[in-house]
């Protein structure tokens, strides 16, 4: 759903675009707006790239999905992190953040799928 478009602009943000036919796509806006600075936030010189979102299921191993949704990314100088926050409108708004290392960025180019009893799978 969440596209990453280049821009001059800093810090974490993902825009949407939509498209018909997955030939042509159609900007429609930001997806969601930078995230607060703070410890648990990244910081203007992160970028959030490859972004998947999925909602998430009311129990650790798979269950009904809920109005909760979890966004993996990448940030090319920081590694994989990924935020969890409620879907409206078109727009994502993440209330929490968190990295998937703190030592480096080896941890990197996270991708996820939900499989048939809606448990997250993720590979890095």
């Amino acid at each position: 759903m969440g596209a990453h478009r280049a821009s001059c602009r800093r810090g974490s943000f993902t825009d949407l675009f939509r498209s018909k036919g997955m030939l042509h796509w159609e900007y429609v806006h930001r997806f969601y707006a930078p995230m607060p600075l703070g410890d648990d936030y990244p910081d203007l010189t992160e970028d959030a790239m490859c972004p998947t979102l999925l909602p998430l299921p009311d129990k650790r191993n798979g269950g009904s999905l809920t109005d909760k949704y979890l966004q993996t990314f990448i940030s090319h100088n920081r590694g994989a992190q990924y935020c969890v926050g409620a879907l409206s409108d078109e727009h994502f708004y993440p209330k929490e953040h968190r990295r998937f290392s703190w030592k480096d960025r080896a941890c990197f180019a996270p991708e996820a799928m939900l499989d048939d009893k809606n448990r997250h799978i993720a590979w890095f």
